[in-house]
């Protein structure tokens, strides 16, 4: 009868040899030569193929496994490729977004100075019509004031501007007529 300690050491061996073992001696579990445990035994030619197509059919899963593996990895790189590939899309997407918001504020920033320039432009045109209208008044006055001098008539342009009414103009013609 086999130790459990012994039996548990010597499992693997048990195991791999079905065939009887010749027994041997435990020296490390028992000092006592009665201690038999089986010994290993040469594999017959049934066993060899059993154990050889075992190997082949663990190869075959291994590999099996290797390749679901590699195909495992390849949907993922593929797909971290196509991921990164919309976000690349989006990123160009909203950049080109945002340089289409720049170009449309630009525009709109173009038109407000182009139609603030025509507002000044006309403004700077009236402006300057005003003073050229103001500037010909004041020589048609000053020709109506320098004719009424020399013929000696109040001019009428001349004392509206310098604020006179029609009877305060015509009061010094009145006076010299008076005193005749």
């Amino acid at each position: 009868m086999l130790d459990e300690a012994c039996t548990l050491r010597f499992a693997p061996i048990a195991r791999a040899a079905s065939a009887p073992a010749t027994p041997r001696h435990c020296s490390s579990c028992h000092p006592s030569p009665r201690h038999l445990h089986p010994g290993p035994s040469a594999p017959t030619r049934d066993q060899v193929a059993a154990a050889n197509e075992e190997q082949i059919t663990r190869k075959k899963t291994e590999q099996l496994r290797e390749l679901e593996e590699e195909q495992r990895i390849a949907e993922y790189v593929r797909m971290r490729d196509l991921r990164e590939q919309h976000f690349a899309e989006e990123k160009d997407r909203v950049a080109k977004e945002k340089e289409m918001e720049t170009m449309r504020l630009r525009a709109a920033q173009e038109k407000a100075a182009d139609k603030q320039s025509e507002i000044d432009e006309l403004r700077a045109r009236r402006y300057i019509e005003a003073a050229e209208r103001e500037w010909r008044t004041k020589e048609t006055s000053k020709v109506h004031r320098d004719k009424a001098r020399r013929e000696g008539l109040p001019s009428r342009v001349g004392a509206e501007q310098e604020g006179c009414t029609s009877e305060e103009q015509t009061a010094p013609l009145a006076a010299p007529e008076a005193l005749k």
